[in-house]
């Protein structure tokens, strides 16, 4: 089969499973076994170059990155890599249930790597949008760029590598799991964790550590403030103890 046939197959796989149906967020498992194919990661791309190109598919901001995130998740191919710097829009929830070595070269959405798994490794260079890596229950998410607000949100295991900048609440409830960020962020990192561990390798804004549970966050650059609220955790700064077992440390 070509690969124009192959992407032809692919376009109306989405009409049918997903616009048709109408699935909102769908059982990314149950639909790879109903598609009885399995895609390589050149073909994913040409398919992604079409959408840009103009096709017909219907509903690209609600159902695209989830049904990309299908067709990753089904491929006869361990590493896929995917060029998104001509898509007119930034595609949400790219990387779903990963279970694959993902490469992307440039922009995307919210929620890149959701519910990311244990072998699966996400890199990407570009920027993404909000709650990068949320409800990751491990394998690691590097991202070459800057990220918006909440990357780690509720995360239960994995690895977190941010080599650029990010907006407020860093970590928000996170569960477990690791965090590195090599740039700065803004307000309210580690908002709400319960568990886990944050490197902040640059400066944050205010209120950090706000409704802290438990965990550990390492700041090793300026901070505006430190919460009054924190409940359990520990926090250093520059390398030396500032909040202990949720207490201030004087020693």
């Amino acid at each position: 089969m070509t690969l124009e046939n192959k992407v032809n197959e692919i376009i109306k796989i989405y009409d049918e499973h997903v616009y048709n149906k109408n699935i909102r967020c769908p059982d990314f498992f149950k639909l790879n076994k109903e598609f009885d194919r399995q895609y390589t990661s050149d073909e994913i791309q040409e398919f992604v170059n079409r959408v840009e190109m103009g096709s017909k598919l219907k509903n690209f901001n609600d159902y695209l990155g989830l049904f990309i995130s299908s067709l990753i998740n089904n491929s006869k191919e361990e590493i896929i890599k995917l060029k998104l710097n001509f898509l007119y829009a930034k595609v949400n929830d790219l990387g779903a249930y990963n279970q694959k070595t993902l490469i992307i070269n440039g922009n995307v959405g919210n929620s890149l790597g959701w519910n990311n798994q244990e072998n699966g490794l996400i890199e990407l260079n570009g920027n993404c949008g909000e709650n990068a890596g949320v409800c990751m229950n491990g394998g690691m998410i590097v991202i070459n760029g800057n990220c918006d607000e909440s990357p780690g949100t509720r995360m239960c295991g994995g690895y977190i590598e941010i080599n650029g900048d990010c907006e407020k609440a860093v970590g928000w409830g996170m569960e477990n799991g690791k965090i590195k960020i090599n740039g700065n962020t803004k307000d309210h990192i580690g908002h709400s964790m319960n568990n886990g561990y944050i490197i902040l390798n640059g400066n944050c804004g205010y209120e950090s550590a706000w409704n802290m549970q438990n965990g550990r966050i390492d700041i090793n650059g300026k901070y505006g403030s430190i919460a009054d609220n924190i409940k359990k955790g520990d926090i250093y700064h520059n390398g030396l103890p500032l909040i202990i077992d949720g207490e201030r440390y004087f020693g």
